[in-house]
Parts: structure tokens; C-alpha cells; sequence
């Protein structure tokens, strides 16, 4: 399923409302991992930029996000 931006626009002010969290993107709902080339990373960035605006998100939701493989702490 391909996320929308008012769909992405509504999560992350969810999670805004809600004092933060993760939101992992490249993981299946089971947890297994499904990973993200360089276009997916690219187009989800888009799709975050083009949510945060298009959806007119006030105040401004200034999400921070990182690439880890493996994680630190493993899997």
C-alpha cells in the first residue's frame, strides 16, 4: 500500500498530539523487514515534505529521521 500525503499528514500529527514515537517505514506489520532502495528513501522524503505542506499542518511538524542498518541495539 502506497501512502497518501493527507494519510502521512494525519500520522504524523497524530504522533504529534500523542508526544512523539516511531514511525517505521520499510517494515512490514509482522515486523519483518522489507528495506527501502535509494528511490523509495527519496519518494518517502517527498511524501513527508509534500504532507507536512499540502495537508497545511499548523504548527509546523518538523519530523527527524535517520538510516540505521543494522540497528545498534540489533535486531
Amino acid at each position: 500500500m502506497s501512502p497518501t500525503p493527507d494519510g502521512l499528514a494525519a500520522e504524523l500529527v497524530a504522533f504529534a498530539n500523542s508526544g512523539g514515537g516511531r514511525l517505521f517505514i520499510g517494515v512490514h506489520d509482522n515486523g519483518t523487514i522489507a528495506g527501502l532502495d535509494a528511490a523509495d528513501v527519496q519518494r518517502i522524503n517527498q511524501l513527508i515534505g509534500n504532507a507536512i505542506v499540502a495537508a497545511h499542518v499548523r504548527p509546523a511538524v518538523h519530523p527527524y529521521h535517520t538510516r540505521t542498518w543494522p540497528p545498534a541495539s540489533g535486531w
